[in-house]
Formats: structure tokens, sequence, C-alpha cells
């Protein structure tokens, strides 16, 4: 319990940081092609499309949390780099280094 709580503490702490000391804080600017998109329409649109990513996000870490099939939540991370490689074909080198990571600290 002591462990999870400092995850936790120290998850919170760097998200607290990295919001106060960012210098977009605040702002939702959402590009297309490289274009700002100015339309009120389409970025109201992708408010649900981020709620759902981080609904998403919190069930992988319930998952990890509770330890509960573990080999589910080795299939939505694989799935997520999946997607994410799809997507954003320039982040496979860092998703590579955090799969690395996952497998290094992993018991």
């Amino acid at each position: 319990m002591k462990l999870i709580l400092r995850i936790l503490l120290i998850g919170g702490l760097f998200a607290v940081l990295s919001f106060l000391f960012h210098p977009h804080t605040g702002n939702l600017n959402i590009s297309l092609n490289g274009n700002q998109l100015t339309s009120p329409f389409a970025q109201l649109a992708a408010i649900p499309l981020l709620m759902g990513i981080f609904c998403f996000a919190l069930l992988l870490g319930v998952f990890a949390f509770l330890g509960a099939s573990t080999l589910l939540l080795i299939f939505f991370v694989f799935a997520g780099f999946a997607g994410l490689s799809v997507m954003a074909p320039f982040l496979i080198p860092f998703m590579f280094v955090a799969l690395l990571v996952y497998v290094a600290l992993s018991d």
C-alpha cells in the first residue's frame, strides 16, 4: 500500500509541476496537417475523444494497480502501441523505449 501511495504522490507532483510550468497551460490548440483549427466545432469535437482516451488510460491504470488479469493489461498496452504506431509512426522509437522500460521493471 505504501508503494502505491508513493507512486500516486510522485505522479501527482509531476503532473502539478508540469501543469504549472508549461508555457502553453490552458491553451487547447488542435492542428490538422500543420494548420491550426480555428473552428469552435472542431475543437468541441475533440473533447469527447480526449475524454475517451483519458477513460481508457484510467482503465489501464486500474488493471495495473489491482493486478487483475496481467495478460489483459499487456494486451491493451500492445494494442495501444499498435494504434499509436498507425496514427503517429514517428513515435515508434519512443514507444520502443517505453516497452523496454516496462519489460525491465516488470518482475
